[in-house]
Formats: C-alpha cells, structure tokens, sequence
C-alpha cells in the first residue's frame, strides 16, 4: 500500500517496516513504515548523522512441495541514515578588561571627541580625583590647575593691597611666592593673568638677570625646584614719566629680557600710575588692567605678541612639579609695585 501524505505531495508513505533494511532502496524507516522523501526535501532543519542498529522477530508460513510447517526466526541489523535536528550546548567563561579608567582631561577627551567643558573625574596614581575640563580651546584635554579671582582671600605669601594682593611690604626690592599644585603630570601650561600696576615700573632694565633673583618688574611664573622658567610678566614704566625708553617694555625700545626667558613673556605699562603734575605721588592704576590684550598706549606695541591677552608654554619635559607665582620688584613698594588681581593656570 502506498500513501501520499496530505499536505506533503513530496512525502510518501509505502511498507511496514522495523528497520530501514527492511525498505525498499531509498526508503527511510520512520516509526515502523517506510518512507520515500522526494530529493532535496528535508524532513526537518539541521542537518546530522545517526547509526542505529535494531532486532526483529518474524514467524512466518511458507509452502513447498511437501507437507508441513515451518517456523523460522531470524536477527537482523540495519544501519540507516538520515537527517535530523542537532542541538548542541556550549558553556564558556571569559574574562575581559573594560575601558581604563582616563587619567587626565585628554583621555577623556579621547574616549570621547564630544566631551563638553566640565568637570570629570580622572584616576590619578590610583586615586580618584575632580577635575575642571576644557574640552575646546587650543585642541582641548586641559586641565585647571590654579584659579583665582579678585575678592578671593589671598593666595599664602602675598597680603591684601587696595584692590588684589601684592607682595608683603618691604624696605627695598623683593619677592614673595604663591603655588599650585597641578593635578597630575603634564607638558604643556596656558593661561592668563591680570593685574594692576603701580608707580614707576622699569621691566627688564634694573633686573638682576638671575632667575631665583630680582630680575623683572613684574612677576615670574616658574615650575619645580630648581625652578624651570614658565613665563613672565613685565611692568614697564607708564607714560606718565616722560622717555622711559630702557624702563619700557621691549616692544617699545625697551630692555631685553635675559635669556633664559627668551620670548616667553608679556609685557605691559599702566596708562596712568602716578600723578602727571606730581609723579612723587603714586598709586594702583584700577582703570587699566594689565596682561589683558587691551589699554595698549604705544601704538608700536599693539598687535605684538608681547601686548597678547594670554600665554602658553610647552616644557622641555613633563613634570608634576608645583607651579609657583613670584611678584617681585627691584624697589620698594611706595616706588613700584605690582597687585595680582587675577588668574586661570590650565595644563594638559
């Protein structure tokens, strides 16, 4: 008997069977009956192998030319093949390092190219710290070492003047130093700084030419000890005392500066720092901040990169050396003196 299965015209169902030797050539042994599948039709998704081997039993009759009855037993093993469903199991462990944790603004910024100005947290020496990004200016990835503004108690080692802070008053010439610790090492400083000048500033002319001495009227930006030069911030003498010409800024006839600042310095001279019809009288010119780009009198000295508004230095190496801020003068403070009123240190 053979039977087409409804619904499966590629499917035919023919003989009883026990195993797939019992079927005709190209049959399969499913379940007792023997099956013919049309080729390429597969009964079932996946593909796979299987032996098998199976015993049967049979009595059967049979007639001959004599009388009598036969019984007879027989074993017999098949071996079929067929396609089936395989299922397989894996289980697997893997461990993986995430992403390292950044260790400054750059890194962040990195990771991620659209990180916005803010603060972010970076992993220092194995210590978790904040830090204040920004994220656009000069390629970004820097990080704010040292703020201060006006109104802010004074940085240790300068006092209150009538407006910012300045160096403790003295007899004669002197420093006094301020410092910041950055957050971690770094190559590079940028920034700005402002303040007000007083009296007769002379720049470079009376310095001493030493780096750990007087040599500016002004202040000095350094870093480490030994102290590394950073940059400096030269007062010179304000039109109020006539040709000053070696008392001015370089820009202006002016003073070099010693080697060792090369042409890392800005340098600018109040508007008015003392009185025109009595220049003994003198004080803080509050109308002109110095350092801002702005207010410069000398029309020479306009647009040179001494009179910009703010500074940048790469260092020959990274360091993570403390940032110091010297206000030094070569004479006292009721002749000449310089006032801090503020500033933004950014390293990357």
């Amino acid at each position: 008997m053979v039977v087409v299965v409804s619904g499966c015209p590629s499917v035919t169902v023919s003989l009883a069977c026990a195993a797939t030797g019992d079927c005709p050539i190209g049959d399969t042994c499913i379940d007792r009956v023997c099956v013919t599948f049309d080729a390429g039709v597969m009964p079932s998704e996946g593909e796979g192998e299987g032996e098998g081997e199976g015993e049967g039993e049979g009595e059967g009759e049979g007639e001959g030319e004599g009388e009598g009855e036969g019984e007879g037993e027989g074993e017999g093993e098949g071996e079929g093949e067929g396609e089936g469903e395989g299922e397989g199991e894996g289980e697997g462990e893997g461990e993986g390092e995430g992403e390292p944790e950044p260790a400054s603004c750059a890194d962040v910024l990195l990771a991620d190219p659209t990180a916005p100005d803010g603060s972010y947290t970076v992993v220092v020496g194995g210590s978790s710290r904040t830090v204040a990004c920004d994220m656009t200016t000069a390629g970004g990835g820097w990080a704010l070492a040292w703020s201060w503004r006006e109104g802010d108690a004074c940085p240790a080692g300068l006092e209150n003047a009538p407006r910012g802070c300045r160096r403790p008053a003295a007899g004669g010439g002197s420093q006094a130093s301020a410092f910041a610790a950055p957050p971690y090492p770094f190559t590079e400083v940028r920034g700005a700084i402002r303040a007000f000048g007083f009296g007769g500033a002379d720049a470079f002319r009376d310095g001493d030419g030493q780096l750990d001495g007087l040599y500016v009227d002004g202040m000095s930006l350094t870093v480490g000890s030994p102290r590394a030069h950073v940059y400096t911030f030269a007062q010179g003498t304000s039109e109020v005392f006539g040709d000053q010409a070696t008392a001015s800024c370089p820009c202006d006839s002016g003073t070099a500066p010693p080697g060792f600042v090369g042409g890392d310095f800005l340098c600018e001279e109040p508007q008015q720092s003392a009185n025109p019809q009595n220049t003994a009288e003198r004080f803080f010119d509050v109308d002109d901040a110095l350092f801002d780009g702005a207010g410069i009198e000398d029309v020479i000295c306009r647009g040179v990169p001494e009179s910009a508004a703010t500074f940048a230095r790469t260092l020959p190496a990274q360091t993570s050396d403390l940032l110091e801020l010297r206000l030094m003068m070569t004479d006292g403070p009721g002749n000449e003196d310089i006032a801090l009123i503020g500033l933004d240190l950014w390293v990357r």
